[in-house]
């Protein structure tokens, strides 16, 4: 039996929400951070919002599991000390389509 789980993250940035997607929605983004920056989204379900909210959903292995990332970005509120400031969240899920889904 398998175990689901989700972690949840959210910090503010010292970046506007465009800097913020470059990072986690392009390739040369990507490539400072991701292990495989150039891996295709070919059968994984994609949904975005540009500057605001990318959301990826793995394919189902043969037991039913999958990977959600779900990455979002707004401005800072109440903005801090620096002027261009974004707060950013990060959700990493996995499970059985009948137990969770991506948000």
């Amino acid at each position: 039996m398998s175990k689901n789980f989700e972690i949840r993250k959210t910090v503010v940035l010292e970046a506007t929400p465009e800097q913020v997607w470059r990072a986690i929605a392009t390739q040369e983004g990507q490539a400072g951070w991701s292990p495989d920056p150039y891996q295709s989204t070919e059968g994984m379900q994609v949904e975005a919002s540009e500057n605001e909210r990318l959301a990826i959903r793995t394919p189902e292995a043969a037991n039913g599991a999958f990977h959600a990332f779900n990455y979002w970005s707004t401005p800072a509120t109440p903005a801090p000390p620096f002027s261009r400031s974004s707060t950013v969240g990060i959700s990493v899920t996995t499970g059985t389509p009948s137990s969770t889904s991506a948000r």
